[in-house]
């Protein structure tokens, strides 16, 4: 009976040992280069833009914008408060560019504490990008002393994008609050 045993497991094994190789690990190499794309069903805007429907400036030089439920927003600080106090001064960028620091932010009420004096507390930033593509122009009235507001300023905001993939709608709009300080 032991030889039995033995030889129905030697069996086994040598069948187990033989199938093996045939039915193998590694699959055969293919000879096909065919490769099949599915389209996607669902038409998609990649890259989607928002809108900006409020604004404001303050600063030497403060702009921001924002969509209409304050949701996104879009803000620019340039240094300039040591330009000429006899001619206005233009400064055009392409973004990045380290003298202006374009910042998208995402949240809630994101209008709330920009250039205002009185803040709630109901707003929240809750991520922040900044800005990887576009360009600008930024137009300020001539400096006129420090903390004197209604000088008027201007920027125009074209093509920006930020590392988070949001597209900002074209901005332009003019302001006389430059040299106006929250607080």
């Amino acid at each position: 009976m032991t030889f039995a045993r033995s030889a129905v497991a030697m069996l086994g094994f040598a069948l187990l040992t033989a199938l093996v190789p045939a039915c193998g690990t590694t699959p055969p190499e293919s000879t096909s280069t065919a490769v099949t794309t599915v389209p996607d069903p669902v038409p998609r805007d990649p890259d989607p833009v928002e809108a900006m429907t409020q604004w404001g400036a303050c600063g030497d030089a403060f702009f921001w914008a924002a969509n209409g439920d304050a949701t996104t927003a879009v803000t620019v600080v340039v240094e300039q408060r040591a330009r000429s106090s006899q001619a206005p001064t233009t400064q055009e960028f392409t973004l990045p560019d380290p003298a202006v620091i374009v910042e998208v932010q995402h949240g809630r009420a994101l209008t709330e504490p920009l250039c205002n004096d009185v803040v709630s507390g109901d707003w929240r930033v809750d991520a922040r990008a900044t800005a990887a593509e576009g360009s600008g122009r930024i137009e300020l009235g001539p400096h006129v002393s420090d903390y004197v507001c209604g000088v008027h300023g201007r920027i125009e905001l074209t093509g920006v994008a930020a590392t988070d993939g949001t597209h900002i709608g074209d901005v332009a709009f003019d302001s006389d609050s430059i040299g106006c300080y929250s607080g």
